[in-house]
Formats: C-alpha cells, structure tokens, sequence
C-alpha cells in the first residue's frame, strides 16, 4: 500500500505519512529565504525561482494573468518559501507599469514581509526566444524570461555586495 511505503521512511518515529510532511514543512532549513521572479505579460506571467539552498535558478511556469492570479501568487509564495519577489518593469510602458504597481500591492497585501524588487531590464523576451531557438511566442519563453530577469538581479545585486 501506498501508506505502508510512506510509514518506512527516513524518521522512524513519523509513523503516519502526514506528520511526515509536516516535519518537512516546519523543518527550520527549509525555510531559506528564496527569490521569486516575475516576468509580467498581459496574457501570461512567467515565473522562476532562486532557492537558496542550492544555489541555482530554476523555473516554475507560467500563470494566467486572470482573476485567480493573486491566489495563484499566494500559493507559490507559500509552496517555494519566497521571502523576495523581483518583478520585470518596463521603462516606457505606462500602462504596464500601472498594472504592475497594482500587483505589487496586492502582493504586499498578501504578505507586508515581502521585499519586492522591480528590475528595469529590457529584451528578456527576446533574450528567451534566443535560449529557446524559436521565432514563434510559447509558454516557455515567459518562464525563460522570468529566469534571465532573476539571473540580471542575482549578478547585479553580487555585484552591489562585492567590496
């Protein structure tokens, strides 16, 4: 039984599978504090993450910008232990740039102890189309373009901390 597999596991004394979930959950070194990127699109929101622990970017995928992407966003935040969020601003777009403040809020209503960056990086997209060998618009390139706005803010921000 699926149950029984779960009953053997590392912990010994965790006999039920959920109190072995919730030792994971709760275990102090996982929450580190990790990155989440955002790349903002009027259809699509791709999305990648920095986990600490390993060191390494990696994507998450792509949410529909609709009505249930703030609950969306709450999840992932909770899921991935996000304590940064850096969102893709665009320089001349005002009215991306309004529908992003608009997010941010909303972010920061949902969690008051998320420190929110905004990145002025142009081109990802076309930087994503780039890595993916492709002409044609797909859901990967958002999530592409999340991971190269979430490197940009890793090598500037080393290199802000660099002395």
């Amino acid at each position: 039984m699926f149950y029984d597999k779960l009953s053997y596991s590392f912990y010994s004394k965790f006999t039920y599978p959920r109190s072995y979930l919730l030792l994971l959950i709760n275990y102090p070194s996982m929450k580190k504090k990790n990155i989440l990127a955002l790349d903002y699109g009027t259809k699509y929101i791709g999305l990648a993450y920095w986990n600490e622990r390993s060191g390494m970017t990696m994507p998450i995928g792509t949410l529909y910008n609709d009505k249930s992407l703030l609950f969306d966003l709450w999840s992932i935040l909770e899921r991935y232990f996000i304590w940064v969020v850096v969102v893709w601003y665009p320089k001349q777009h005002s009215y991306l740039q309004n529908k992003i403040d608009g997010l941010i809020d909303q972010l920061w209503y949902i969690n008051t102890n998320l420190d929110i960056k905004k990145v002025n990086e142009e081109y990802t997209s076309v930087q994503a189309a780039a890595t993916l060998w492709t002409s044609e618009k797909s859901l990967a390139e958002d999530t592409v373009a999340a991971m190269h706005i979430l490197d940009y803010y890793l090598e500037t921000s080393k290199s802000l901390h660099q002395w």
